[in-house]
């Protein structure tokens, strides 16, 4: 065992039995082995006392005390005496070095044994002042940079703290407010700025202050104390960053705050901040785009679709948008006007192009049930919600959260009544347009979608094919039932007026027992010519009549012929103006490899 510590133990036992009459040089050994903590009460006892407010080496060891106390306290936990222990030391250590002189080195020389050494001058043996003093002062120097550094890293790491938490808290501000980070983005204003920048500027410090205390850390000599900050990037929002930390419990593992912060503020200010302003842009370009149509602009003919860099924005952040319901119905009532407003389309204006408007109130029903559709969604919606997330469009461009209210109702009535009138004009149009009024009265531009029985009284007319021209005059052919029934011609304006009719000689043509059975169709033929053919699977004689007549519907020439089936095609060689029957599938002919036609030539003879 050490000298040093078993003359200690027994001093120690001599203390403790003539505590009343404390002695200096009783305590000293404890002093020398080191041992403050027996030594403690007894030092100050004695070094406390005025009578030996000037005994050196007592004023010495109470700066070794609290040098001691210094390096042992735990830099974190032991904060509020650790700064005590080393301002002492400073203290007593000056003081110590003020009272200790050469008188004080030859007087009690037992009490500074432990610098007695060698002097590398001379070589001799003994103790100096000046190397007494050299100590004394680098203890107090080491005593005050070291409670300095800890102070500084103290500080720092609580300001640390306080910026990270202070960060935390405002974002745990914007948390509770938003479930979703698209929301977020697209509820965002000045207020929600603001708090990312608080979020920045503290998140910031809190970094700055970790580098500081990091920097004292590594100037303390065994600190006891070395802590990794992680930084975890913030991906799931709002779920993630919202934990508070306490350094001094040793947590260390933090969210990247600053950057979440920076980088959302950014997106906010280069993305979904122009992104409102695009759409408001966009929706008040559709308005005029539509006060344009009706003040008799023409804007262009086509449908207008939505602009894909706006549907892009509002889908990126929200895939089931209001807005893009709201900008769709505005899109639809623009191509809906496109459709029969006469400034926009004249052809609508020609109330005789009965197919047009056939066409149109056809078009219109099938958009009106589409903008209804989308209505329908409007009404099914959450609006007070979809409100909360896009005030800055309905207020800026509907009049606030009643004017949503005011569009879905107006619509809804719009999409009703629309509907209903359209119905009623397409149901209009088929009945007017499916009747050729001719002088003797009405035939029918359509055909039958059955076979229909007869003799039929109340039937007289049969259309089985019709052709347009280029005017959009329509030429049926047909079967006209009475006392001998015969095949038509006729030739009926857009408007529906009759313009002539000519009845044609089926021949021996047999139309079936007790059902019709004949087709007719148009074929090809020279520009200036109508060809066309009858065919009736019943007759046994001359069951293919075909006809080619000139564009007044006068007769150029008939034939009529026995086949042994319907013809499958029919074709026109324009060089030598034969009109070819084929029989068979001229890709695909019967086994034997040639397949069955007819060849009829110009002037409507068969050609063998």
């Amino acid at each position: 065992m050490n000298k040093h510590l078993l003359t200690a133990i027994f001093f120690l036992f001599v203390l403790q039995t003539h505590a009343q009459k404390t002695k200096y040089k009783d305590i000293f050994p404890l002093l020398e082995a080191k041992q403050y903590d027996q030594a403690e009460g007894y030092l100050k006892e004695y070094a406390f006392n005025e009578k030996n407010s000037d005994h050196a080496n007592s004023q010495l060891h109470l700066g070794y005390l609290f040098e001691d106390r210094l390096l042992k306290a735990d830099i974190l936990k032991d904060t509020a005496q650790l700064y005590g222990w080393g301002d002492s030391a400073v203290l007593y250590l000056a003081k110590a070095k003020e009272l200790i002189d050469e008188k004080e080195l030859k007087k009690r020389d037992e009490y500074y044994q432990a610098f007695y050494r060698r002097d590398l001058r001379s070589g001799e043996f003994g103790i100096k002042l000046s190397d007494v003093h050299l100590e004394i002062d680098k203890k107090r120097d080491d005593a005050k940079t070291r409670t300095d550094n800890i102070r500084l890293l103290n500080d720092n790491l609580r300001r640390a703290n306080q910026a990270y938490n202070s960060a935390v808290n405002k974002f745990q501000e914007l948390n509770s407010q938003f479930n979703d980070y698209n929301l977020f983005l697209i509820k965002s204003n000045k207020l929600t700025t603001d708090i990312l920048k608080e979020i920045t500027t503290s998140a910031r410090k809190s970094k700055g202050a970790i580098t500081e205390m990091k920097r004292a850390l590594s100037l303390i000599e065994n600190p006891g104390f070395g802590p990794e900050f992680k930084y975890k990037e913030i991906t799931s929002f709002p779920q993630e960053g919202v934990t508070t930390v306490d350094f001094y419990k040793g947590e260390f593992d933090l969210w990247n705050l600053q950057d979440w912060s920076g980088d959302t503020h950014e997106t906010i200010e280069d993305e979904s901040e122009p992104m409102k302003s695009a759409i408001i842009a966009y929706d008040r370009e559709l308005t005029d785009y539509k006060s344009n149509l009706f003040a008799g602009g023409t804007n262009g003919s086509g449908a207008l679709s939505f602009k894909e860099d706006i549907l892009g924005h509002i889908q990126k952040y929200d895939d089931q948008s209001i807005l893009k319901d709201i900008i769709d119905i505005k899109l639809m009532d623009i191509n809906i006007l496109k459709v029969y407003a006469p400034t926009l389309n004249s052809r609508a204006a020609d109330k005789e192009d009965m197919d047009y408007q056939l066409i149109i109130a056809d078009s219109l029903v099938g958009k009106y049930a589409e903008l209804g559709q989308v209505v329908d969604k409007l009404t099914a919606r959450d609006i007070d919600a979809d409100y909360e997330k896009y005030s800055f469009f309905f207020e800026n461009r509907m009049k606030g959260r009643s004017g949503v209210d005011e569009f879905i109702v107006a619509k809804k009535r719009e999409v009703s009544e629309q509907s209903e009138y359209w119905k009623s004009q397409y149901d209009f149009w088929l009945e007017t347009s499916s009747w050729g009024l001719m002088e003797f009265g009405s035939i029918p531009l359509f055909t039958p979608d059955t076979t229909i029985s007869y003799p039929n009284d109340s039937l007289r007319y049969v259309t089985l094919a019709t052709i347009k021209d280029d005017s959009l005059n329509i030429y049926p052919i047909g079967i006209e039932f009475g006392a001998k029934n015969q095949g038509y011609l006729a030739s009926v304006a857009k408007n529906r007026d009759g313009v002539w009719y000519r009845k044609l000689n089926l021949g021996r043509m047999t139309l079936g027992e007790t059902s019709l059975s004949v087709t007719g169709q148009f074929v090809p033929s020279s520009a200036d010519q109508y060809s066309f053919y009858y065919y009736s699977p019943t007759s046994t004689k001359d069951n293919f009549v075909i006809f080619s007549v000139d564009k007044a519907g006068t007769q150029i020439w008939r034939n009529a012929i026995q086949l042994e089936k319907a013809p499958f095609e029919v074709k026109f060689n324009e060089t030598v103006y034969e009109t070819i029957i084929y029989i068979d599938n001229p890709e695909n002919p019967p086994e034997g490899g040639v397949p069955k036609y007819v060849v009829i030539d110009r002037t409507g003879k068969l050609r063998n």
